[in-house]
């Protein structure tokens, strides 16, 4: 889903991933490019909550975020209860990204029941991030140029 701020142009693109092997295994990715409009800088712990809450969930339980690198830089990262709906616990890792020129954010929750869920690991994650790449109609040169200088720098241990 795409979203468009109405009078700043900011864009907000969410993903929603499941797991067919693993069906209680969910990734909830937004990514967030701001226009015009104003960004209230916000802890690590409100934009997760306020990202849960947009889901429908709620944080029961949160741990102090960790740095994660990444070839974008270091990720803030922080293993997360989410309330699903009412009808579940879920053991996630929220994250968080911020970058100022271009500006762009990136956030959301990795959640997996078991060990044995790629995303349950903050190597996996790391390794999910890394792969981010932007589409070939992108038409903003410092989110391009962003991109091009980042996409030389994999993880070692992602490659395979």
């Amino acid at each position: 889903m795409t979203r468009r701020h109405r009078l700043g142009g900011g864009r907000q693109d969410i993903w929603q991933f499941t797991s067919a092997d693993e069906p209680s295994a969910l990734l909830d990715l937004l990514i967030y490019q701001p226009g015009k409009e104003v960004v209230v800088d916000t802890s690590f712990y409100v934009e997760l909550t306020r990202r849960a809450a947009e889901g429908g969930h709620a944080i029961l339980k949160a741990d102090q975020p960790t740095a994660l690198a990444t070839k974008f830089g270091p990720f803030e990262v922080a293993r997360i209860d989410l309330d699903w709906n009412g009808a579940a616990r879920r053991p996630c890792m929220g994250f968080r990204y911020r970058n100022a020129v271009p500006s762009l954010r990136i956030l959301g929750f990795a959640c997996g029941e078991s060990s044995r869920s790629f995303l349950a690991t903050k190597a996996g994650l790391a390794c999910f991030m890394d792969g981010i790449d932007l589409a070939p109609a992108a038409e903003d040169k410092r989110l391009i140029d962003f991109f091009f200088a980042h996409h030389a720098l994999p993880n070692p241990t992602c490659m395979g």
